[in-house]
């Protein structure tokens, strides 16, 4: 509409100029009755929109008069109707004929407009070459300062379609000054593109503290720009480039709350993450990372290559860190460990965090997983106890035992004389739990081994203790326990005596060990060195459950020792109230013996010894004891009956009256 308009004055202007001519050209000097013929026929064709008949005769005109004084009013409408035939190329031939500003403005017409619509039509014809020359020109007539705005926006479209971004930005840049931009809309020209260009000029120029403002305008007034979809969302990273080209945080935030506002369930992830991946960086150099939580998370939410994610779930974890926040941490740790390559540093520092954390909360499956898997891909895994430490312990409390042993002691690092009393006793620990599972899998030579490995290395006087305890245990299970015994036993003896200071509190815990010292020397008939720990554990609070051993021993030593009055009360005891049957059975063995050496027993003692007999041959599983206990008890039984003169006599006695027998 705007070029038809310049046409329409042109035509207009193209009229009057005839008029003129012919008034002023024929009033000076008359012309021939034929040069003005011809004239009349030519410019009355053009006045009556004949333009193809009326090019012919002004053609024909021209040629026939070379000198005439119209001649440049002929070849004014020759470019006009050439302009309206939309041949361009012809218009410029004519207009070459009498191209002077001061010729063209004599006849009326503004050359700079004139020209405009020259350029206008080269660049409808696709011609942008031509039509660029022609605008420079215009650009250069300062007396036609709105001619030269339009000819600098067409320019600036020329420039900006051929990526010559320097000049399209030059011919741009003064008709967005504050003073012009009314003026622009009043002369037709577009603002919006006009900013478009400018902006994205400036952005390619690498300008970015003059691009921002005008990509800010654009994203403000989208709707006037007819922004969607992706053209929208390919502009929201070219202004958060722009943003962080000039450090400018705070606008980075806002354009990307409104890119994920925007563009909803259609945001574009892979445009998306690379606007985050560059601005990253900043953030955590000015110390709010944080602040970038929500983008990460809706970057991380989707697909993205896995370079990408890895590298958002690396910053969410930073965050995490920043916050204190162990559960976001945790979370974002075992989102990034399965997308990172094994074996590399950054996975194993990932699961070795993992691994800690899973530990602090209990978490002990988790910690068997992370851990076997450091386990293979972390070279120094079994030299730092930190991380091996719990992992052994969660496989303890997971009762996990074939792997316990698997890595207890084979993948620890060798026995140090001066590791931190904390790490030693945590290795005893771990020696301590992998011998238990040995125990359990009834591998009990290997416990053996493990156990006295740990007695050896360990100086705790208490864990000491523990382990010969525990061997004690073993020696139940294997075929030479009695040699096990003997040398747990002369441990004690050397390392333990209960006369010294702070032993008999640590042997309170562990009775057995005092038992088995006692049965070495009671085995070694070395009985007053044996009675000294039966006593004391005879008197131990609370009672031991093999108290009834303990009197068994020290009845025994007592009557080997001569102290038969001793004896007897405490195999009397036994004999009544233990709740062991082989040692009631020995106690009543040991009393049938003492009554039967008696030269004389008195009725309560036969009595008893009946009682012994009857008991003993209850309890006895061999035949042939049996037997004997029989026989003895028949003679006794027989001893105890009296003779057929008392008998009778009693008899006698007992059916007289009371009275007679006064």
């Amino acid at each position: 509409m705007m070029r038809n308009r310049f046409l329409q004055r042109y035509l207009v202007c193209g009229f009057f100029v005839l008029m003129l001519g012919w008034s002023a050209g024929f009033a000076a000097r008359p012309a021939a009755a034929s040069e003005f013929d011809d004239a009349r026929v030519a410019f009355g064709a053009f006045d009556d929109g004949l333009y193809d008949f009326a090019r012919q005769e002004l053609e024909r005109f021209v040629k026939n008069y070379p000198h005439s004084e119209m001649r440049e009013k002929a070849y004014l409408l020759l470019v006009l109707c050439a302009l309206e035939g939309h041949d361009c190329r012809a218009a410029a031939g004519y207009l070459a004929e009498f191209d002077q500003d001061e010729v063209i403005a004599g006849l009326g017409v503004d050359p700079a407009a004139l020209r405009l619509h020259l350029a206008y039509c080269f660049m409808k014809a696709g011609k942008s070459d031509q039509a660029r020359g022609i605008l420079l020109r215009v650009t250069a007539m300062k007396k036609f300062p709105e001619a030269v705005a339009r000819a600098r926006y067409e320019l600036a479209r020329i420039y900006f379609a051929r990526n010559d971004f320097k000049s399209a930005e030059a011919m741009a840049a003064p008709l967005l000054a504050k003073d012009r931009r009314h003026k622009n809309r009043a002369l037709g020209i577009d603002d919006a593109t006009l900013v478009w260009i400018a902006a994205f000029s400036r952005f390619h120029l690498k300008k970015y503290r003059a691009a921002l403002p005008l990509i800010k305008e654009i994203l403000a007034g989208r709707d006037r720009f007819a922004l969607k979809g992706d053209d929208l969302q390919a502009l929201y990273g070219i202004a958060i480039e722009s943003a962080w080209q000039v450090r400018d945080v705070e606008t980075i935030k806002k354009f990307l709350h409104g890119w994920m506002q925007s563009a909803g369930k259609n945001l574009d992830l892979k445009k998306f993450s690379s606007a985050l991946a560059l601005v990253t960086d900043l953030f955590r150099a000015q110390g709010r990372l944080p602040e970038l939580e929500d983008s990460l998370k809706r970057a991380v939410a989707g697909q993205l290559p896995q370079a990408e994610k890895v590298s958002h779930y690396e910053a969410l974890i930073e965050i995490a860190r920043l916050k204190n926040d162990e559960t976001a941490f945790k979370k974002y740790l075992e989102a990034v460990v399965p997308l990172e390559k094994k074996t590399s540093k950054r996975r194993i520092s990932h699961l070795r965090a993992l691994l800690r954390i899973s530990f602090k909360h209990k978490d002990y499956p988790a910690v068997a997983r992370y851990g076997a898997m450091l386990s293979d891909e972390d070279g120094d895994f079994w030299f730092e106890e930190k991380y091996y430490f719990p992992f052994l312990s969660s496989l303890k409390e997971l009762g996990r035992c074939n792997e316990l042993v698997r890595y207890v002691p084979g993948r620890l690092p060798p026995w140090q004389s001066n590791l931190p009393a904390g790490e030693l006793k945590r290795r005893c620990y771990l020696e301590i739990a992998a011998g238990d599972c040995l125990m359990r899998l009834q591998r009990y030579y290997e416990a053996e081994t493990l156990y006295r490995s740990v007695y050896g290395h360990c100086s705790d006087p208490e864990l000491r203790l523990m382990q010969l305890a525990t061997l004690s245990r073993v020696a139940t299970k294997i075929k030479d326990g009695k040699n096990l015994e003997k040398w747990i036993s002369s441990e004690v003896i050397k390392n333990f005596p209960l006369d010294r200071d702070g032993n008999e509190k640590l042997l309170g815990r562990y009775p057995e060990l005092v038992l088995l010292v006692a049965e070495y020397f009671f085995r070694n008939r070395e009985y007053s060195q044996a009675m000294p720990s039966l006593f004391w554990l005879e008197k131990l609070k609370p009672a031991v459950a093999f108290r009834d051993r303990v009197n068994f021993l020290l009845a025994e030593s007592c009557y080997r020792s001569g102290e038969i009055n001793d004896a007897l009360s405490r195999y009397q005891a036994l004999y009544r109230s233990a709740k062991e049957p082989e040692l009631r059975y020995l106690a009543a063995l040991r009393l049938a013996a003492y009554y039967e050496k008696q030269p004389r027993l008195n009725p309560a003692g036969r009595k008893t010894l009946l009682r012994l007999y009857r008991d003993l041959l209850k309890w006895e599983k061999s035949p042939r004891l049996r037997q004997e206990f029989k026989n003895k008890l028949k003679l006794l039984e027989a001893a105890a009956k009296p003779s057929p003169a008392l008998q009778k006599k009693k008899k006698e006695l007992n059916g007289k009256p009371r009275k007679q027998l006064r």
